[in-house]
């Protein structure tokens, strides 16, 4: 069996530290924690292979920009032909509490551009989410500058503090079952 584990994000520096990006932020550290590296450049990606228990995964980071994210994830889902129900997508959500986090499969984009570009390219929106909160902006802030903009230091760490369990809800899913992971991590 093989699972393919994306992470959303914007490739560049001047994104590296935006909330936006948490999906990268758990991908990389996924890969640290199961000493995959992301070494390989295809696919419009960075991508790594490596194993969780018996299962292989790979561990994806698109470079197309978040809003074309599907591009790479479709490119790399034919390519190897995985089973959209063996894909898992590690995203920001603006609709969860900040550090929050949900597992879910099927449903809408809930607006997310990233999301909505990974639906369109496969046509289908059969796939398991793992949706990070980052809270929802003040009334006067415009929601994409608050997406990309920086993390304060003190939203950051309480995020690195969800997105260190990534690893243990990716490993759930695979080798136990995505309902399992729900119960355990859904709160």
């Amino acid at each position: 069996m093989l699972w393919l584990v994306a992470g959303l994000g914007n490739p560049g520096l001047q994104y590296s530290s935006s909330r936006h990006n948490v999906g990268f932020w758990a991908i990389d550290l996924i890969a640290e924690k199961k000493e995959i590296p992301l070494s390989k450049k295809s696919h419009q990606a960075l991508w790594g292979k490596g194993r969780m228990g018996r299962v292989s995964i790979f561990l994806l980071k698109p470079q197309t920009f978040m809003n074309l994210s599907g591009l790479s994830i479709k490119s790399i889902v034919h390519s190897l032909e995985i089973d959209i129900s063996n894909m898992i997508v590690i995203h920001d959500d603006m609709d969860l509490p900040l550090a929050s986090v949900r597992i879910r499969s099927n449903g809408s984009s809930g607006g997310h551009r990233g999301v909505q570009s990974v639906i369109d390219h496969l046509g289908t929106d059969a796939f398991w989410r793992i949706r990070i909160g980052i809270g929802r902006p003040d009334a006067e802030k415009d929601p994409t500058e608050f997406v990309l903009e920086s993390c304060p230091t003190d939203e950051r760490d309480k995020l690195i503090q969800v997105i260190q369990k990534t690893d243990q809800m990716v490993e759930v899913m695979i080798n136990e079952g995505p309902r399992v992971a729900m119960n355990l991590f859904n709160h």
